[in-house]
């Protein structure tokens, strides 16, 4: 063989190997180029589901919004349980009515899921808690409360800086690794209630984690997932939150669909046209209204007459010159309750517990709420809803007008504040994002004081 040729097969071969070589690198370019593209198409596949999936949540929060917008304005009578009815048939969108996209919303009650928004007024709110509602928590609680937990949820929600015994000021706040204040007013949320001395977590939490309202995989797997302490048993035990809330509001529109006419300051004319009262009725009320302390509650038990006299009205009466009231008839009363407010002292106040939703056990946070009394309630609620607090007198007659003067400090049968888990799924992947809004309705037009997305 001569010299060139084996040159010639050496460069054969080289070449061949020069190929095989630019073949291999140019394969392992396309391979990772396709790589790159089908993550980048599945991310863009993901972020477009989670986009479309936050909207369907959002279009269930809305609809939720507009139907509750709706009733507040309405100037037909109240039915709660039409209201209820109403809430739950909007709770998941109907087939098709979103492309490809889905809501549900949904809450607990019991440890079981219920369609439809959560009613905050529900639950009794925090800042109308006393020591006495606090031991009547602990015993409802597996994990009850020690002496040092109400002391110090005591002084967190006082206007002083006296320590009470077990209790902790501002000086224990300062000196803790990662130092804050202590709030010295009103609880903001239920996970404030996590930083007062004593409060863990799960005590306020339980096994509702996220505070959604709603039983999660990760909350009823055992100790697979964090909380790693639930029970496996299929229902919601959410601690302090199944009882507590600080997101309720007192005050609100009238059953009619307008703002509340202020007994204190409103012409005469429009509460005798809002009321269903004659002018001497209308000024009586005025009078009452303008007394120190006056609250529409008093008018439950004692006649309009006798509170007006009460205050010493007035030397026209006493003259002869203006006839005494009569006393409101049931249906008036009804509407005094339902329609009228006293200087709006209640707007922007700590919410009232609704008798119509409220969990069977909280019936005995009332006042002078026996067992006995908070069967016959429930039993009542269960049959009608109540529409008025009056109808409590109707339904439940071993009840005194004086018990439901003080039932009316605390309770009501109305809500303004609604929270909305909506759950939004999408194609493509079947995406899910969860939405969790707050709405107050207090005031119109409807407020969002909460607002979280997962």
């Amino acid at each position: 063989m001569t010299p060139s040729h084996d040159r010639s097969q050496r460069s054969h071969g080289s070449t061949l190997l020069l190929v095989l070589w630019t073949i291999s690198v140019t394969t392992l370019i396309v391979i990772a180029l396709q790589l790159s593209a089908y993550r980048q198409a599945s991310e863009g596949r993901q972020t477009l589901g989670r986009v479309r999936a936050k909207w369907a949540a959002r279009a269930g929060v809305e609809a939720v919004i507009a139907y509750v917008g709706w009733d507040t304005e309405s100037e037909f009578s109240y039915n709660p349980d039409q209201f209820a009815i109403d809430l739950a048939e909007i709770a998941m969108s109907e087939e098709d009515e979103l492309n490809q996209a889905t809501y549900s919303i949904g809450h607990s009650e019991y440890g079981e899921r219920v369609d439809g928004p959560a009613d905050a007024h529900a639950k009794y709110n925090v800042n109308r808690m006393t020591d006495d509602h606090w031991w009547l928590l602990s015993d409802l609680l597996e994990d009850g409360l020690d002496e040092e937990m109400v002391a110090s949820i005591t002084d967190w929600m006082d206007g002083d800086d006296e320590v009470t015994e077990g209790g902790a000021e501002g000086e224990f706040y300062y000196f803790m690794p990662y130092p804050y204040e202590v709030r010295n007013g009103r609880v903001g949320s239920l996970m404030e209630l996590e930083l007062i001395k004593g409060i863990d977590p799960i005590r306020v939490r339980g096994e509702d984690w996220n505070l959604n309202g709603l039983l999660e995989i990760s909350e009823d797997d055992g100790d697979l997932t964090w909380p790693n302490y639930d029970n496996f048993d299929g229902k919601l035990d959410a601690g302090w939150s199944r009882y507590l809330t600080t997101r309720s509001r007192a005050g609100g529109w009238a059953d009619s669909g307008q703002p509340r006419v202020d007994l204190a300051g409103a012409e005469t004319d429009e509460i005798v046209s809002r009321l269903d009262v004659d002018f001497v009725q209308a000024q009586a009320l005025t009078t009452f209204a303008g007394g120190s302390g006056a609250s529409l509650a008093q008018l439950i038990a004692t006649p309009l007459s006798e509170l007006v006299s009460s205050q010493g009205d007035n030397n026209n009466q006493q003259q002869g010159q203006t006839p005494p009231p009569s006393d409101l008839t049931d249906n008036q009363l009804r509407l005094v309750l339902a329609e009228a407010t006293i200087r709006n002292n209640e707007d922007g106040m700590p919410g009232k517990l609704n008798l119509n939703t409220c969990d069977y056990d909280l019936l005995q946070f009332l006042p002078d709420v026996d067992l006995t009394l908070a069967n016959q309630i429930d039993f009542a609620r269960s049959v009608t809803p109540f529409a008025s607090l009056l109808d409590l007198a109707d339904r439940i007659p071993d009840l005194e007008p004086e018990q439901i003067v003080q039932l009316a400090e605390v309770a009501d049968v109305r809500s303004n504040v609604f929270v909305i888990a909506s759950t939004g799924t999408a194609d493509p992947g079947r995406t899910s994002v969860e939405l969790v809004v707050t709405i107050d309705r207090s005031s119109l037009p409807i407020r969002i004081v909460e607002y979280m997305e997962r």
